[in-house]
């Protein structure tokens, strides 16, 4: 009767409370290791996404050159309040090669997502917050191209001249527009902070010939690399 009794209590036996915070302490360990895979799962589908929003804006932006006689849209230089051109960045002028609609100036606001402004909105960026108007788009344009007024045929090396990449429009954690993008991008080691690489330390980038690829930290160490890219010259 004893050992009948031993057996049934035997099979019905409990954690202690040791065992259990083992347990619990063992899951946490795991979980711990999983994390930062998962995470970094994640934002490699978001470069991804990126990645096909820029291609999507080089195909708006060939559209536009078909239209334009190749000149590149006219860039504005983000100071003057003068020009009549003035808060119409490369973005706005793009709108409506990918809504089919024409925003006014006042109510184009990517972060919106305003009639298909959203392919200039990153997936990655650091928060939701949002200015309105049209500069604060998350991808810089080519500055050098644009505010020349220059034409993409004829440029040499067409190959590596960029036309848009990840930006934003400061690193410093506490300026007030440490969340905001930078929608273009002028040559000089002063702005290699604007290149953003929010994507596992690397930015998206978008070539004259349509395809993109992703920058490294090394690849605008120096102010001869960075200032290749808007030109195409060989280092």
């Amino acid at each position: 009767m004893y050992r009948l009794q031993h057996i049934i209590n035997s099979r019905h036996k409990v954690f202690t409370l040791i065992e259990l915070l083992v347990v619990i302490a063992i899951i946490a360990i795991l979980a711990s290791m999983l994390m930062p895979a998962l995470g970094q799962a994640r934002e490699r589908g978001r470069k991804a996404s990126c990645q096909s929003q820029i291609k999507q804006i080089g195909s708006a932006l060939y559209l536009y050159f078909s239209d334009y006689d190749d000149f590149f849209p006219l860039t504005p230089n983000g100071t003057s309040t003068t020009q009549p051109w003035t808060g119409r960045d490369y973005a706005y002028q793009l709108n409506p090669y990918v809504a089919q609609y024409a925003a006014s100036v006042a109510s184009f606001n990517p972060y919106k997502g305003f009639r298909g402004s959203k392919i200039f909105y990153c997936p990655s960026r650091l928060s939701e917050r949002n200015l309105a108007g049209a500069r604060y788009v998350d991808y810089g344009c080519n500055m050098e191209i644009g505010y020349s007024g220059r034409k993409l045929t004829g440029m040499r090396n067409i190959s590596r001249v960029f036309l848009c990449m990840d930006s934003v429009y400061t690193q410093n954690s506490d300026s007030p527009n440490y969340y905001y993008g930078q929608s273009s991008l002028i040559k000089g080691i002063g702005n290699v902070g604007r290149v953003h690489r929010r994507h596992l330390d690397q930015a998206n980038i978008l070539y004259g010939d349509g395809h993109t690829e992703s920058l490294s930290a090394i690849q605008v160490s120096t102010e001869a690399r960075f200032n290749a890219l808007f030109f195409g010259t060989s280092l």
